[in-house]
């Protein structure tokens, strides 16, 4: 299999596992269902708690890297400045439409995501050394924050409320620090995807190998955040750093996300490799309008939800089969919509702009 146009098949497939990860998340917390259902469907949806939102950001970085492959292998300093224009356009344009989908989703992450763009923006051409010692010291000055206590510091766990968050300040931190999905350490997992974009990911032989090593990796470092910090985040002392937990992200989190994300992709690119007919095909042109569906799922299905006052207060089940339900239906819509359209709605204005 092998890059088309900068585009490899099944990325587009990993795009719509991680839309549908993400709807079953932001369901549940919309909800209030999380612990509201057996222990086995809590274990699966809590499995996919920052696992979803980390595929997307590591797939960002991969599309960075492939869609400036050519600037990159010529050398051409006007090719270059011109992709890292665009990606700084598409910094600005996702961090402007982010912040004011905060109005009405405040876990938004879409702003999270221009910044991180700006940073891939910064390092787009820069050598594989200087984007690994960037995620290292994203991730240190990350774990230097959390282990100091100044992650918790103006949140209201009971609400998941942060103080000051429209104060110029607060929001520079959020932005930086103690968001939902904070610059640092976050940007690790983008600056991972462009190292992805990268290498011999179209070869099937260096990517089975890969994610291979990615699931070892994966399940290793869940089986000792279960033996060294059993309580999670909770957990007494250093060992808490072990943690899986995205909220806040430790370092354990980070290499269990890009573990967990290189594993799918890879799953992915083989699947779309052997299967053929027209759910694929559906669930790929799912992918492919990603953007469009990630605000849908708040303004249309959360919202119809709340309108029918079914919104707050249900159990797991519930939360997990009206997000089934809300897939099956973004399926069906993908399918329909790209038979005439290459691009999705948001994501044809987002390039206008």
């Amino acid at each position: 299999m092998t890059a088309t146009n900068g585009r490899i098949p099944g990325l587009d497939l990993a795009r719509a596992a991680a839309i549908f990860g993400m709807i079953v998340v932001n369901f549940e917390l919309a909800m209030h269902a999380s612990g509201r259902g057996p222990a086995w469907l809590s274990a699966l949806t809590g499995a996919l708690q920052g696992r979803a939102a980390g595929l997307f950001v590591v797939l960002a970085g991969i599309g960075a890297s492939l869609g400036a492959r050519r600037a990159l292998s010529s050398g051409d300093p006007v090719a270059r400045r011109a992709a890292r224009r665009q990606l700084v356009r598409r910094g600005l344009a996702l961090f402007a439409l982010g912040v004011a989908f905060m109005s009405v989703w405040d876990a938004d992450i879409l702003h999270f995501y221009g910044v991180y763009f700006l940073v891939g923006a910064a390092l787009l051409f820069a050598p594989a050394g200087a984007l690994i010692a960037a995620i290292g010291l994203s991730s240190a000055t990350a774990v230097m924050h959390l282990a100091n206590g100044g992650w918790a510091a103006r949140w209201d766990f009971t609400t998941l409320t942060y103080r000051g968050l429209w104060t110029p300040g607060g929001f520079l931190r959020n932005l930086v620090l103690d968001g939902w999905h904070p610059v640092l350490p976050w940007v690790a997992l983008y600056l991972f995807g462009m190292l992805l974009g990268r290498s011999r990911l179209a070869d099937r032989v260096w990517r089975r190998r890969a994610g291979l090593v990615a699931l070892f990796v994966w399940s290793s470092v869940e089986v000792c955040a279960r033996m060294v910090a059993p309580d999670g985040i909770e957990t007494i002392g250093p060992r808490a750093l072990a943690a899986t937990t995205c909220f806040p992200p430790t370092p354990a989190y980070l290499i269990a996300a890009s573990a967990a994300a290189l594993t799918l992709i890879a799953l992915s690119c083989e699947v779309a490799e052997r299967a053929h007919g027209p759910t694929l095909r559906a669930l790929e042109a799912t992918g492919r309008l990603s953007l469009t569906l990630y605000l849908g799922h708040v303004l249309v299905g959360l919202g119809a939800l709340e309108s029918l006052g079914r919104l707050e207060d249900r159990s797991l089940h519930f939360a997990v089969a009206a997000s089934v339900t809300f897939f099956a239906a973004s399926v069906a819509f993908a399918a329909v919509w790209t038979r005439r359209f290459q691009s999705g709605p948001l994501e044809a204005l987002l390039r206008r702009l």
